[in-house]
């Protein structure tokens, strides 16, 4: 602090804007003048004193303006909400109460036009003469103004009530699967409870017809074109299908859970729509058609019965156009129900707390929230099969139980039960019914529900329901494929090798390659069983190219040939290299050449590429190509897929060997051109290695 003397040698602070005692005494004794120091001093503090006062006051201003600022906001919030109230025109509501007033109102605004536009699909016109009488009549001398946009009503068609009645039996407690709740006979007009179909009289060639009148027994075009698959002269059979919208499993397996389908279909009196395939999967949302895999005359058909009956199934694109021909002429809608088969729940709480139906195997469950197996089902059920409005969704879970043996329990039977209970809607009453006094439900005629027009499937089982039918033939593959196999496939003998690596251990996969070349060089060196052979032919799910690569032939891409191999590492390639260097010139298989379908189809024509690029067709034609070859190799319990329990009658080395479905239907196959013709190509069933 600085500091300096006064003549009387008094120290006198120069910071401080306030007066000693002395100082004050100078003051007042008229010696500031003299002093410059004590006059400097009161300068300072009479500034120090308005500086402060200036301050509180901005304070204290700046408070007022943020409080008027947000009175401001506020106050125009008020306004604008009031104004857009005003806005809203009493008569823009959508009133539709249904009987037991489950749907109240639908709001015709932004959020309820949305309601209407995607869960009931309505289509919204323009009503150029909405609120005509409220508007003040116009002249042709009258200036321009600017006129409120009319109303656009929705358009509400029949298919609406009944789109409102399966949203108001979904809420109900029993589901709205029991039988409509009896109530006592009434006296005078009758009830009306729907609406009758309007009745078109069909344009008339002449003019002379006034009545507008057909001849009998003549249906109109649009009829004609809806009933041309089903109820018609060239197809008798009802218009009744069963839809299998995705199939578990890859195809050897989800072939099987077909033949099953199509069984289950038959004993419920229903035509089988035939899916779509792709990727190895069978299901109604992928590329190809069902005759791209397999042979469609031979599904499921008794081989007693006439191969020219084909009215157990029915394309998807012919299904397809019938319910398009029956929405657009308005018809009656395509009612359906969804049914989801799986051996338990899955993991989400979407259900209600009991079920609705047990039989000791088969236990169905209903949804507690509306949409909520939308999540449980392929993307394209939107968007390709919007139409069918699955209604009231069902899922049941099946209680699979195993054998001693490996095999299961059939539970065809069970299944039968169940789904005719829900088509039937015969689903228990719920306990709380039972106060309707006997003498009333006596006075009450029976109701028939209309079983739906198409039982959608979602079956996602792994065992198979009902028992093999000695009558029934195995699903064939298509005569493309089988034309493929054969302009691919080695033209001299050959033999096949089938190794699935994608369940083995992969700390024994170099153990199996080396069992795997040791069974390949006793089958070789056998003059007797490899006279002729020269190639040998590599069927697995390696997704590289089993050749080895040059300079000038670079190994391609990885490509997948199975949708679930997703662990490939190091110790797989290791493994496959195994196999490549024992055919290396001076080792064990010298002379023999390895080849795939990788290889075979690199000079294949445009046409081809497409279809031999998707992954489901390569499968099928390794499993032809293995079924022809005049060896034929697989991979034992510890070097293979472990998936099937196959007695093998007739091949004492397979009695309890595991085995996958591929190698299973190779053999089986095998083994019956084996008996039928000893004299065949086939000079062995079999030989494991691991």
């Amino acid at each position: 602090m600085l500091r300096a003397r006064s003549k009387t040698g008094e120290a006198i602070d120069w910071s401080s804007p306030k007066l000693s005692s002395q100082e004050q005494g100078r003051f007042s004794g008229g010696d500031m003048l003299d002093d410059p120091v004590l006059h400097s001093k009161v300068r300072k503090r009479g500034t120090a004193s308005r500086t402060w006062i200036s301050r509180t006051w901005s304070r204290a201003f700046g408070a007022k303006l943020c409080l008027g600022c947000f009175s401001l906001v506020l106050l125009a919030t008020v306004f604008l909400t009031w104004k857009a109230y005003m806005r809203v025109d009493p008569h823009e509501e959508l009133i539709s109460t249904s009987d037991n007033g489950t749907v109240d109102q639908l709001a015709a605004h932004d959020s309820g036009t949305e309601l209407l536009e995607t869960y009931l699909g309505l289509e919204v016109e323009g009503n150029t003469t909405a609120h005509a009488k409220d508007s003040p009549a116009t002249t042709a001398t009258a200036a321009p103004t600017r006129t409120k946009a009319p109303y656009k009503y929705p358009k509400v068609d029949r298919s609406i009530l009944a789109k409102l009645d399966r949203l108001e039996r979904f809420f109900a407690d029993d589901y709205g699967l029991s039988p409509p709740m009896p109530t006592p006979k009434r006296h005078g007009p009758p009830l009306i409870t729907g609406i009758p179909e309007p009745r078109r009289a069909p344009r008339s060639s002449k003019r002379g017809n006034r009545g507008g009148g057909s001849s009998p027994g003549k249906d109109t075009p649009s009829s004609a074109n809806a009933n041309a698959i089903c109820e018609s002269p060239a197809h008798p059979r009802p218009c009744r299908f069963l839809l299998p919208l995705r199939v578990a499993e890859q195809e050897s397996k989800a072939r099987i859970h077909l033949s099953q389908i199509a069984q289950l279909a038959r004993q419920l009196n229903r035509t089988l729509v035939l899916p779509n395939v792709g990727k190895s999967k069978i299901g109604a949302c992928f590329k190809w058609p069902f005759s791209t895999y397999y042979e469609p005359s031979s599904l499921l058909l008794d081989k007693a019965v006439d191969p020219s009956d084909l009215e157990a199934f029915v394309e998807l694109e012919a299904f397809r156009s019938w319910w398009d021909t029956r929405e657009k002429h308005g018809r009656v809608p395509v009612n359906s129900q969804l049914i989801s088969v799986a051996p338990t729940l899955p993991a989400h709480d979407s259900f209600r707390e009991h079920p609705l139906y047990g039989n000791g195997d088969i236990e169905v469950h209903a949804y507690k929230v509306f949409g909520a197996w939308n999540s449980d089902l392929p993307g394209c059920v939107g968007s390709k099969f919007r139409p069918l409005g699955p209604a009231l969704p069902v899922f049941m879970s099946a209680n699979i139980v195993t054998t001693k043996e490996g095999g299961v329990r059939p539970i065809g039977d069970a299944v039968l039960d169940a789904f005719n209970t829900v088509l039937k809607r015969r689903l228990p009453r719920p306990a709380e019914e039972s106060f309707l006094e006997q003498d009333v439900i006596n006075n009450v005629e029976d109701v028939e529900v209309a079983e739906p027009d198409v039982v959608v499937v979602n079956w996602d089982l792994r065992h198979p329901v009902f028992p093999p039918s000695p009558n029934v033939q195995t699903l064939q593959y298509s005569a493309r494929m089988h034309e493929l196999a054969k302009r691919y496939a080695p033209k001299d003998p050959y033999l096949a090798i089938h190794w699935r690596m994608e369940t083995v251990d992969p700390e024994t996969l170099q153990e199996c390659a080396h069992a795997l070349v040791d069974v390949l060089t006793r089958l070789l060196h056998d003059d007797t069983l490899a006279e002729n052979l020269t190639t040998i032919w590599f069927a697995s799910d390696y997704p590289y190219p089993i050749a080895r690569r040059t300079a000038k032939n670079k190994r391609p891409a990885v490509a997948a040939k199975s949708g679930t191999f997703r662990d490939f590492d190091i110790r797989h390639e290791e493994a496959v290299e195994v196999i490549r260097s024992a055919f290396d010139q001076n080792s064990e298989l010298e002379g023999w050449r390895l080849t795939d379908f990788a290889e075979a189809i690199e000079d294949a024509p445009p046409a081809d590429r497409d279809l031999l690029g998707d992954p489901g067709v390569l499968g099928i034609l390794d499993k032809i190509v293995s079924t022809k070859a005049n060896l034929f190799v697989s991979g034992s319990t510890r070097c293979a897929r472990k998936r099937y329990v196959a007695p093998m009658d007739g091949v004492q080395s397979l009695k309890s060997h595991c085995i996958s479905s591929f190698t299973r239907q190779v053999i089986e196959s095998r083994r019956n051109d084996w008996a039928k013709n000893r004299q065949s190509h086939v000079r062995n069933v079999v030989d494991m290695f691991g």
